[in-house]
């Protein structure tokens, strides 16, 4: 059985999830609202309420903190078109 969340645990929806992954694509608010469906002003209070929930001052650092704590994986963020032929991993 699983336990229950501690109190003060926080949770981001699903839908805050599909916003930050789409951020992490590079994505505009436009093309997010567009994608999902929703309106930007809509994509802009998911942006705010993950920014609160994990503590991050911008896009970049919700994404950094959001791959890092296992919310989004890392290899799913696509890399742009103009370093996929150019950036080799190391060793």
């Amino acid at each position: 059985m699983t336990e229950p969340p501690e109190a003060g645990t926080r949770y981001i929806t699903w839908r805050g999830l599909d916003v930050l992954r789409l951020m992490a694509a590079g994505h505009p608010n436009t093309e997010i609202a567009r994608r999902l469906g929703i309106s930007i002003n809509t994509v802009k209070v998911h942006t705010r309420v993950a920014y609160r929930m994990l503590g991050a001052n911008d896009r970049a650092h919700a994404v950094a903190i959001a791959i890092r704590l296992g919310l989004i994986d890392p290899h799913s963020v696509p890399l742009p078109e103009k370093l996929r032929n150019r950036v080799q991993p190391a060793g």
